[in-house]
């Protein structure tokens, strides 16, 4: 037996009555002998939520707890939130207004989980697991098509009319309508209207209010949404939890550990730390805006196994939703227990038991930005045991912001057979979020503020950026009886810096996408006219520009044509793809762009490379001018 399955099953043999004690209000743990009856639970985390069993002629309110069978139909009201939990551990969460019904449930062969889930309208967050030695077979069909996963982590949003957007925030979905699929892969998302194949999918945009939490050592942590009471972390003996929409958190083989919240309300969040062992923890915080970071907060302490730690993440956006500032307060020893709503199954026990990683671990490199920092503490502290030191991280403004925001305010899983669906033959305009402009910096407590971003267009996704994760085995831990309560350490005060505010720039020219230029080029296919001026796709993109950025080499036509990776990285070749679009701009007698060549050359001159932070603020104020689509007088 592995130091992992020693701990683990400890943590199996003491989490029953460390539920009976009441440390996890509301978790229930359920047999998965049967795939079928009584394996498929419903919680119910705000009314109003109604079920109407297979072959009912009405709904009616449902019951926290009761389980779920094929043909189930279930919908929650303007307030109603409700978690489906399968035998495997696999969750899905609805948002309010939502209809689904579970219209097929079972196991694939290798024992996995297999069902078919229609959803007619609303908003699901799909966390579909698949455990190492399984096989998952995990279908979503809406009116205007069906997607199918094996290991994903994807929202689904059906408006009224039937217009599906899949998103996927970790692993592929396979989108499938009249008889043409789509892979979409993390970070991008796909519309389909009814009738149609489904949409090219796109790049998401960095959110405009995102903060990656990220803890090392000696305990797992859990974050809770003090608003709606979804939870998204690890809960001891190490069960993923995902039920916070587009969160994103590694599972228990994976050290240190990263929860990724995005497109957050204003509000507070509650993050726990659950000691798993006694020794050091380290925890740091990271708020960013648009993919440039606005606040940061690190904390190191030392914790006793059982005890529970708790730190409170405050929120601020502005009127448009971008994140003004996001605190994170001293974690403190608490007697109190997380409130979580939790289903943890016996199939789930038994794969962790067993040291199985839940997910794939290399679906989550790629994902968390590599620019979060952990400030390291002596393996020997001085701090006495129970006590937390803060510890704050110093941040360095990128490079093209400093160059160009000062002096003007210019700068403005194998292919699934595709169910019957029956499309809605009215459709409407797809599902478009849009980007406002970004937010002015206030920083609190630990965090060290940074400019703010400058403003960002209608939707032309791109994404975060994505760093390597390197997988560690997770340590030897032993579980104890719950937590004894313990004094509150008094945390030392840390002053809070006054910042400068800095002028938030808005596009004001004109400006035509990279997809327009690509599509009006010498090699686009079809009829359409070449319009390029002053370049041509055959030459050398570094040679152009006067920077040295890919090896090999690339030329324009492969710039403006290969914009990201499968990832939906935001990377050189993002960058490179925009760069592109507004050197032509510029170029162009008929756009009045709002960048100068003296401005580009600037951007282009403060990037550097080997810099994710320098990549995604050059991004970012490039693709704000490119992206003022209804502005391109060639369009």
């Amino acid at each position: 037996m592995t130091g992992v399955q020693r701990w683990v099953a400890v943590a199996i043999g003491v989490i029953a009555v460390v539920a009976g004690l009441g440390v996890f209000a509301r978790l229930v743990i359920f047999p998965s002998s049967d795939v079928q009856a009584g394996s498929t639970i419903l919680t119910v985390i705000s009314q109003e939520v109604s079920v109407q069993p297979a072959g009912a002629d009405e709904p009616r309110l449902a019951d926290d707890g009761e389980g779920l069978e094929e043909g189930d139909r279930v919908t929650t009201g303007a307030d109603g939130r409700a978690v489906i939990t399968f035998f495997d551990g696999s969750t899905q969460e609805l948002e309010p207004n939502t209809d689904i019904t579970l219209e097929e449930l079972g196991s694939t062969d290798s024992g996995g989980l297999f069902a078919r889930i229609g959803q007619s309208v609303g908003v699901t967050w799909n966390n579909v697991l698949n455990p190492t030695g399984t096989e998952t077979d995990y279908q979503l069909e809406t009116p205007a098509s069906v997607g199918a996963v094996r290991d994903t982590l994807f929202r689904v949003e059906v408006n009224k009319e039937g217009v599906t957007e899949f998103w996927s925030r970790l692993g592929v979905v396979r989108v499938t309508a009249e008889e043409v699929t789509e892979d979409v892969d993390a970070g991008t998302a796909s519309t389909t209207t009814p009738g149609d194949p489904p949409g090219e999918p796109e790049v998401v945009p960095p959110s405009r209010a995102e903060v990656t939490l990220t803890l090392g050592s000696a305990a797992w942590m859990l974050v809770i949404d003090n608003q709606t009471g979804l939870a998204a972390g690890i809960l001891p003996p190490g069960l993923v939890v995902s039920q916070i929409p587009l969160a994103v958190a590694t599972d228990y083989t994976i050290e240190p550990q990263f929860i990724s919240l995005r497109d957050l309300s204003e509000g507070t969040y509650s993050v726990w730390l659950q000691a798993k062992e006694d020794g050091d923890y380290h925890l740091a915080m990271e708020g960013a805006a648009l993919g440039v970071k606005v606040s940061e907060a690190s904390y190191a302490g030392t914790v006793e196994t059982g005890q529970f730690w708790k730190s409170e993440l405050g929120i601020e956006l502005d009127p448009e939703g971008n994140l003004v500032s996001a605190t994170l307060t001293e974690p403190e020893l608490t007697d109190e227990t997380p409130p979580v709503h939790v289903v943890v199954t016996t199939t789930v026990e038994e794969f962790i038991a067993l040291a199985q990683a839940l997910l794939p671990p290399e679906l989550f490199v790629g994902l968390f930005p590599d620019f979060v920092t952990i400030t390291p503490t002596p393996a020997s502290t001085s701090s006495p045991t129970g006590t937390a030191t803060s510890t704050p991280i110093t941040l360095a403004t990128p490079a093209a912001l400093g160059a160009v925001l000062t002096p003007t305010p210019t700068i403005t899983p194998t292919p699934i057979p595709t169910p019957s669906v029956t499309p809605d033959p009215t459709p409407t305009t797809a599902l478009t979020p849009s980007v406002t402009p970004t937010p002015t910096v206030t920083p609190a407590s630990t965090v060290v503020a940074t400019p703010a971003p400058t403003s960002a267009p209608t939707l032309t996704p791109t994404s975060t950026p994505t760093p390597t994760l390197s997988p560690t085995p997770t340590p030897t831990v032993v579980v104890t009886a719950p937590p004894t309560a313990a004094p509150t350490p008094t945390p030392t005060p840390t002053p809070t810096p006054t910042p400068t505010p800095t002028p938030t720039p808005t596009p004001t020219g004109e400006g035509c996408t990279p997809g327009f230029w690509r599509n009006h080029s010498s090699f686009a296919p079809g009829n359409q006219d070449d319009e390029w001026v002053g370049l041509t796709a055959p030459q050398d993109f570094d040679t152009v520009f006067g920077v040295d950025w890919f090896n090999p080499n690339r030329d324009l036509e492969a710039a403006i044509t290969t914009p990201g990776d499968a990832q939906g990285v935001v990377h050189l070749g993002t960058l490179g793809f925009h760069v592109v679009a507004a050197q032509l701009s510029i170029n162009s007698p008929d756009v009045n762009f709002g960048l100068t060549q003296t401005q580009l050359d600037a951007i282009i001159a403060g990037v550097d490379p080997a810099s994710d932070s320098s990549v995604l603020a050059a991004f970012t104020l490039i693709s704000a001018e490119n992206e003022e689509e209804e502005s391109c007088p060639n369009s």
